[in-house]
C-alpha cells in the first residue's frame, strides 16, 4: 500500500502576491485568480516555467492563477474584500500555493499559515474549510493530471509574527537569536499593515493591529497619473510590474514613473507614520521590524522617521518563512538536517 510523504511548508497569502516554501524551494505568484479555458496558447518557447504557467481544476472549474490569469483570462480578479469569503478565489490560491511540492498521485501536507492580527476570529472558520482532503487537476506537461491534496494539519496565526520567527528560528524551528523587551513588527502588505507587539517572546493581542491600508492604496494616485499623462488604462492587478520597475512601456517604448511612483510612496508612508504613532507609543518599543513588500517598498521614507527600526531580510518573503520555521517547530525533528 503506497503511503505518502507529509510535506511540511509556509504559506502566507497575500493580497497581492502568494508565497509559499518547503524549506528547498520557494515560490511566489500574484494573488490573481482568473476564469480558464482550453484553447490552444501559442508560444514561441516550448519550455515554460510552472509559476508563469499556473493551471488548476477544482470541483470541475478550470481557474488561471497568476501570471497565467493576468496573460490570458477573459475575467481576472484580485480579492481585496476584508473577509475574502464572496467567492473561491481564496481555495484556489491555498490550493495552487501546495501545487508545486505535489510529486505523486497522493500528496499530504502540514501547513502554517498567517492572518491579519484584527481578523484572527476567523483563523477556526479557515481550518474546517481547508483541513481536508481534494481532488484537483493539475496542468503539467501540457496535460492535466489529477491528484489528491489533503491537508492533515493547519495551524493559523497572526500574521506579522512570521517576520519574527524568520529572524529568531532557522527554518528547522530551532532558536537561533533572542530579542530581548519589547518589539514592533510594522508589515506593510498589498491591502492591510498590521502590527504585532512581542514581548520576551510573547505575541500582545491587546496591543496588535490590523489597518487597512497598504501598498494598494498608491496604485489609485499611479493609476490616474498615468492615464492623464500617458492615456494608458490599467486595472490594479496590471499595474504590479510597473510599480516594482518604476518603468511603463508606452508605443514600444519605455517610460520612466519612478516620479510618480515615490511621491505616491511618500503621501502613503506618511500616512502610515500618523497611524502607527497613534497606536503605539513608539518610544515603548525596543526594536521594530519592518516586513512585507510593502516594507521594502517604503523602508526609504520610513526608517528615518523610526531610529529603533529596521528592514528585515527579504522582507517580502520573511512571513512565509517565519511559517515554515513554526511548523517545523510544531511536527518536525530538531535533530534532523532538512525538513520532515
Amino acid at each position: 500500500m503506497f503511503v505518502s510523504v507529509q510535506c511540511v511548508v509556509g504559506l502566507d497569502i497575500g493580497y497581492g502576491f502568494v508565497k509559499v516554501t518547503d524549506g528547498e524551494y520557494g515560490y511566489a505568484f500574484p494573488s490573481v485568480v482568473g476564469n480558464g479555458h482550453t484553447k490552444t496558447i501559442y508560444r514561441t518557447s516550448l519550455q515554460v516555467e510552472r509559476i508563469n504557467d499556473l493551471r488548476v481544476v477544482i470541483d470541475n472549474q478550470l481557474y488561471f492563477v497568476g501570471k497565467a490569469a493576468l496573460r490570458h483570462s477573459r475575467f481576472a480578479i484580485r480579492d481585496l474584500s476584508d473577509m475574502r469569503t464572496q467567492n473561491e478565489d481564496l481555495k484556489v490560491l491555498f490550493l495552487s500555493a501546495l501545487s508545486f511540492f505535489c510529486q505523486d498521485k497522493q500528496n499530504r501536507f502540514k501547513v502554517v499559515t498567517g492572518m491579519p492580527p484584527g481578523r484572527m476570529y476567523l483563523a477556526d472558520d479557515l481550518i474546517n474549510r481547508f483541513a481536508r482532503e481534494y481532488t484537483v487537476s493539475l496542468y503539467r506537461n501540457r496535460a492535466y493530471q489529477e491528484t489528491t491534496i489533503r491537508v492533515d494539519d493547519l495551524d493559523v496565526v497572526p500574521q506579522p509574527v512570521g517576520t519574527y520567527w524568520a529572524q529568531t528560528l532557522d527554518l528547522q524551528g530551532r532558536e537561533k537569536r533572542t530579542f530581548e523587551g519589547r518589539v514592533g513588527i510594522i508589515d506593510i502588505g498589498f491591502r492591510t499593515t498590521d502590527l504585532a507587539a512581542i514581548e520576551d517572546g510573547e505575541f500582545i493581542p491587546s496591543n496588535s493591529y490590523t489597518i487597512p491600508v497598504g501598498i494598494s492604496a498608491t496604485y489609485t494616485d499611479i493609476g490616474e497619473q498615468i492615464i492623464s499623462n500617458y492615456g494608458l488604462d490599467r486595472e490594479s492587478f496590471a499595474l504590479d510590474e510597473s510599480v516594482i520597475k518604476g518603468m511603463i512601456t508606452v508605443s514600444g517604448r519605455p517610460i520612466d514613473i519612478t516620479a510618480i511612483r515615490n511621491e505616491a510612496f511618500q503621501q502613503l508612508a506618511n500616512k502610515l507614520l500618523i497611524e502607527v504613532t497613534s497606536k503605539w507609543r513608539v518610544l515603548d518599543f525596543d526594536r521594530l521590524l519592518l516586513s512585507g513588500g510593502g516594507g521594502q517598498a517604503l523602508s526609504t521614507y520610513l526608517l528615518s522617521h523610526l531610529p529603533q527600526a529596521e528592514l528585515v531580510p527579504n522582507p517580502s518573503t520573511a512571513n512565509s518563512r517565519g511559517y515554515l520555521s513554526w511548523a517545523n517547530r510544531l511536527w518536525g525533528d530538531f535533530n534532523s538536517e532538512g525538513v520532515q
